[in-house]
């Protein structure tokens, strides 16, 4: 009988691994991974690059999110947004399915949803791809819960917004561009025509009749008054034009300088924030090293 119980616990030993590895495959699977990724990604066949990557920074603005990192080349942004758990006027149950309550009963002091965007181009149509990140984070900012949010209806949510930013911004490219095609074509006032004398009268006395005049007519030669409009006219468009030309690339020079200086100003940011939170650390990890001394 002892033998047998031996034998029993033996077999149970050998196969009880054998079911968690079979059950560790069943829950991760490919299909899962590619259903996440489709409802992650969207297709834009009338955008660019530049637009798209503009419309997801105008709906992160939008929603509150802190931009950290952009990269054009690579088509990259990456955004935080922060909840105070504590504050009673936020609700954050639908981004993490967790009352204030039940965060603080845990000990969770702040919730962050990080923001991650891969804009690729292709000869086609431009793909987007983005995933959102949760964490809830303790008084001492250690994170107690990480996890990607696997929500199509949340993602699908974002989308709408992009989609509205995008025509917000394909309405005023359109308005901007038909005002200049106005200001362009339309010619700047002629000015009053003036009439050339053409005829000079001149009266001449005769001593010999003093009641009698002789009208003397003299013609003057002049260049028609229509040449000289449509000349002027020539003139003034090309003008505007060069002008128009110098203004817009002295304002794209400027965006550009400020894109850039706005970019530099976030690398510190998160540089900044990355030593923060590198000191942060430091200083629990000693008071850590105290405790247990």
């Amino acid at each position: 009988m002892y033998k047998k119980i031996l034998a029993a616990l033996f077999v149970l030993c050998i196969a009880l691994p054998v079911c968690a590895k079979r059950q560790s495959e069943e829950i991760i699977t490919p299909m899962a991974q590619l259903q996440k990724r489709q409802f992650q990604t969207r297709t834009f066949s009338a955008n660019t690059e530049t637009s798209l990557m503009k419309g997801v920074l105008n709906v992160l603005q939008d929603e509150g999110y802190i931009v950290y990192n952009v990269n054009s080349v690579l088509g990259f942004i990456y955004g935080v947004k922060d909840f105070d758990t504590t504050d009673p006027n936020v609700d954050i149950s639908k981004e993490f399915g967790l009352t204030k309550s039940r965060l603080s009963y845990n000990g969770v002091k702040v919730a962050t949803l990080e923001f991650v965007a891969n804009v690729t181009p292709y000869p086609d149509n431009t793909k987007i791809r983005i995933n959102f990140k949760r964490k809830l984070l303790n008084e001492y900012g250690n994170a107690q819960f990480i996890d990607d949010v696997d929500d199509a209806e949340f993602y699908e949510e974002f989308y709408n917004k992009l989609d509205t930013a995008l025509s917000l911004q394909k309405n005023g490219a359109v308005k901007k561009q038909t005002k200049q095609e106005i200001q362009i074509s339309t010619p700047p006032k002629a000015e009053p025509e003036v009439i050339p004398e053409t005829v000079e009268q001149t009266v001449i006395e005769d001593t010999t009749q003093p009641q009698k005049t002789e009208v003397v007519e003299e013609v003057v030669e002049s260049v028609p008054a229509e040449q000289v409009q449509e000349e002027e006219i020539s003139e003034n468009i090309t003008a505007e034009d060069d002008k128009e030309a110098a203004k817009l690339e002295k304002k794209r020079a400027k965006e550009e300088a400020k894109a850039l200086k706005e970019q530099e100003k976030l690398e510190k940011e998160l540089e900044k924030e990355k030593a923060k939170q590198a000191k942060e650390q430091a200083k629990i990890e000693k008071e850590l090293n105290k405790i247990y001394q």
